[in-house]
């Protein structure tokens, strides 16, 4: 190891890595099957517990 010089960085060829293009995440498929909706084996939709409302009622309070 007598030579001191700095070697010469060797040129760029195809083994540098090179840095791609950044890619979107990947959008997850859309499910097959919507959601089931609550039905009447499910119990009472939300919003139509109280009596009588079409199931406008969201907050528990009267209006």
């Amino acid at each position: 190891m007598l030579n001191h010089e700095v070697p010469d960085p060797p040129p760029p060829g195809p083994l540098d890595p090179v840095h791609p293009e950044p890619k979107p995440p990947p959008v997850p498929a859309p499910d097959p099957e919507p959601a089931p909706r609550p039905g009447p084996d499910r119990g009472p939709d939300r919003g139509s517990r109280a009596a009588g409302s079409p199931g406008g009622a969201r907050h528990g309070r009267p209006a």
